[in-house]
């Protein structure tokens, strides 16, 4: 159960940090005076790739995680 727990925990962790790269963005570019996708994405591009590489991380750990505790149930069956 803790490694259950652990694991979308972590997931959750990702998703908020994807969350707040996109938020960051958002208000990078409220003082814009248009929007379209090609700005987002300079803002994007502009807020760094730390959040979006730390997310990613933490989902993979926390997919394992769920992956690992189901595969420890399942063989003790």
């Amino acid at each position: 159960m803790g490694k259950r727990v652990t694991g979308g925990l972590l997931v959750l962790s990702a998703a908020v940090l994807s969350a707040a790269w996109y938020l960051s963005a958002a208000i990078f570019m409220s003082g814009a005076s248009s929007w379209n996708a090609e700005l987002f994405r300079a803002g994007l591009n502009y807020t760094g790739n730390f959040l979006p590489i730390m997310a990613l991380l933490l989902l993979c750990t926390g997919a394992a995680m769920i992956v690992s505790a189901f595969l420890e149930d399942w063989k003790k069956k």
